[in-house]
């Protein structure tokens, strides 16, 4: 019988240890690729967060320094609770604020001159006399409490105070027609005497103004207290 001649290559195709040898480099290069891959991934991942981070700290501290404080209240009407002081239950009652000897109170209901002259009557006050620098200015202060919140922007309510022009003396006077204190104020109009039915004067964010008398506005009335009056007399 005749043997047969195998070549190398063909032999190699046969030898059951080469198989083994093959897998066990393709396996070690698959493994080096795989690190490769992954340490690739790492520090690709790093960058990526890194910005991140930062954008959002920025976004934070944004938010943070437009932030809007969260105890705003908006401005309210006269004569509601908030606004108004406590009873001191000494001098003044409910509704009515004290200064020194006397006492004041923004009347909390729409009125010509002469109703809110009336009403201040039927309280046992008069409407408000300025007479000093210091109560023009607890008054003027005390206005700017009073007011509503119209989106872009805020409306101070006017107040009728003592104050109307008289025509044949040509001037204004108080309630009790005394004239102004010189230096003390002026009325903001050049023509007081063209208002029919005369021209009185109101308070409105810390500026004395004329209007027609018949006009509602809110007021402010005054009073002396008795106490007061008695050391005085």
């Amino acid at each position: 019988m005749a043997l047969s001649t195998l070549s190398p290559t063909e032999a190699g195709h046969n030898d059951p240890s080469a198989t083994p040898l093959r897998w066990q480099l393709a396996t070690i290069v698959l493994g080096f690729l795989c690190l490769i891959l992954l340490i690739a991934t790492g520090v690709l991942g790093y960058n990526v967060c890194q910005p991140g981070t930062e954008q959002e700290n920025s976004i934070k501290e944004e938010e943070h320094l437009t932030a809007k404080p969260t105890s705003y209240q908006k401005p309210s009407l006269p004569g509601t609770s908030r606004k108004q002081p406590q009873d001191t239950g000494e001098k003044c009652p409910v509704l009515w604020m004290a200064k020194q000897s006397r006492s004041y109170m923004f009347y909390p209901k729409r009125e010509t001159w002469e109703q809110c002259n009336s009403s201040c009557t039927s309280q046992s006050a008069v409407l408000l006399k300025i007479e000093s620098k210091e109560e023009l200015s607890f008054i003027t202060t005390k206005s700017f409490e009073y007011a509503e919140d119209r989106g872009s922007s805020t409306y101070y309510y006017p107040f009728w105070i003592g104050l109307s022009f008289d025509s044949r003396k040509a001037k204004w006077v108080w309630a009790d027609a005394s004239a102004v204190s010189s230096g003390l104020f002026l009325i903001s109009d050049p023509s007081p005497q063209n208002y029919p039915g005369g021209a009185c004067a109101y308070l409105q964010r810390s500026k004395f103004k004329a209007g027609s008398c018949g006009e509602t506005r809110f007021c402010i009335c005054e009073k002396e207290e008795a106490q007061y009056k008695n050391k005085i007399d």
